[in-house]
């Protein structure tokens, strides 16, 4: 189902944290993504995903990109908001992370 909203298209996300995202979707369960602010963990990544619908066309979507980041979203295609957890390596975190939480919104192009 979840693929039915993206397959195709580019899902534009702009997070109010100043992190921003194109991320397209080639095929099932393969996701690529790319940075449009001069906010990033990595310069862009071509990661498999993992989805879940919890609700009506509210869907959790989590990746493990290469450089370690793990990232948690949960898109919300009846508000077009996002909610976001990144989490990365960090010595000087708590155990050995570091954490941002992000909420924003999305466009479909």
């Amino acid at each position: 189902m979840f693929f039915d909203y993206v397959k195709n298209k580019k899902v534009s996300v702009h997070y109010e944290s100043g992190f921003a995202f194109d991320i397209v979707y080639p095929e099932k369960d393969v996701l690529q993504w790319i940075p449009t602010s001069d906010k990033s963990l990595a310069p862009s990544g071509r990661e498999h995903y993992e989805v879940e619908e919890v609700s009506d066309k509210i869907f959790y979507v989590n990746w493990v990109e290469e450089t370690g980041v793990v990232v948690s979203q949960i898109l919300n295609f009846n508000s077009n908001k996002v909610l976001a957890f990144m989490t990365w390596n960090d010595e000087k975190g708590r155990g050995g992370r570091a954490s941002i939480f992000h909420k924003g919104t999305f466009e479909i192009r």
